[in-house]
């Protein structure tokens, strides 16, 4: 999953602001006292997870659409996730996973 575009992309933009957020924090260390600097280190904390769980929801978002969009063109009317099938169907992970740019597995 991580060598799709958007996923890099997101990825890289995670890792920048994680990173603003740390030097800001640095940057305000030598002005708090020790409590201060603990609740301020927590709140970055609490906003580097925020952002990296809106930055998870829109990769599953473009997962969803892209199994979507293979969903219609093959006219299946109802897609679930491999661990919930016993037996049959139209696996359409290849075609997802091409949707994503995503290599396929087996085939790095």
């Amino acid at each position: 999953m991580d060598e799709s575009p958007k996923v890099k992309a997101l990825q890289a933009e995670l890792n920048r602001r994680g990173q603003e957020i740390m030097q800001q924090l640095a940057a305000e260390k030598p002005q708090l006292t020790p409590e201060q600097y603990e609740q301020k280190q927590a709140e970055a904390y609490k906003d580097y997870e925020e952002l990296k769980k809106t930055y998870e929801l829109q990769i599953d978002g473009s997962i969803k659409q892209a199994a979507a969009q293979v969903a219609k063109e093959k006219r299946l009317a109802v897609v679930l996730h491999n661990k919930d099938i016993l037996a049959g169907g139209t696996d359409i992970t290849d075609e997802v996973m091409r949707r994503m740019k995503l290599p396929l597995p087996g085939k790095h």
